[in-house]
């Protein structure tokens, strides 16, 4: 991979930084390009050199977070999955996770605040959903597997916005468990069996 010259680095810093100090200040639907531009002195045309617009900017930094998020993924193993869930512990990526969330409480809580929390929060969710459904074969075996995703990164992605937006006040221990309890219990529907009434007899039920 070729590595980025220094200097298109510095200037993506730039406005990253100044895009997440106007982020403390405004919300992100009136963050326009020339309060960007402005508050990293460069000019339009540098910005998109590197950026179509603020919803792409949004979505590299949000894609920054989650690759140093992606470390967490290697905990994720058969053997922490099984001692999860023999000792009741929480899923071995969450506590970290929630640890990097508490350790990053500013990005967090402008994330949780705006318009776009919800599919940063997908997006994060997802990506340890993939590698946990990978660990445990649930594609290979489970032909529920895509409805077990889709709650469960919906359920995850809810519940770590709103300890975003309530500034982390709830305990991580507590949140690791909830999470935890409520993906075990989606993992544990092994089986759908639906018995249809007969349009004759539903009169009678």
């Amino acid at each position: 991979m070729k590595k980025e010259d220094l200097r298109v680095t510095k200037t993506k810093l730039l406005i990253k930084q100044a895009f997440f100090d106007l982020l403390e200040k405004k919300p992100f639907e009136k963050i326009t390009i020339k309060d960007i531009t402005d508050k990293a002195m460069i000019n339009r045309g540098t910005f998109y050199l590197h950026y179509c617009d603020k919803y792409d900017l949004l979505e590299s930094y949000e894609d920054q977070v989650i690759d140093d998020l992606r470390v967490y993924t290697d905990l994720i193993t058969p053997e922490s999955m099984e001692e999860s869930k023999r000792k009741n512990l929480p899923l071995p990526h969450l506590i970290p996770l929630l640890t990097y969330i508490e350790e990053h409480p500013s990005f967090f809580l402008l994330i949780s605040n705006n318009e776009t929390s919800s599919s940063f929060y997908r997006k994060m969710s997802a990506a340890f959903y993939t590698r946990l459904s990978k660990v445990l074969n649930i594609a290979q075996i489970d032909y529920l597997g895509d409805y077990k995703k889709d709650l469960a990164v919906a359920v995850s992605s809810t519940i770590l916005s709103r300890w975003g937006k309530t500034h982390m006040a709830t305990q991580k221990e507590q949140i690791a468990m909830l999470i935890t309890k409520i993906i075990w219990s989606v993992l544990d529907i092994t089986d759908i069996h639906y018995k249809p009434v007969p349009i004759e007899d539903r009169g009678n039920s």
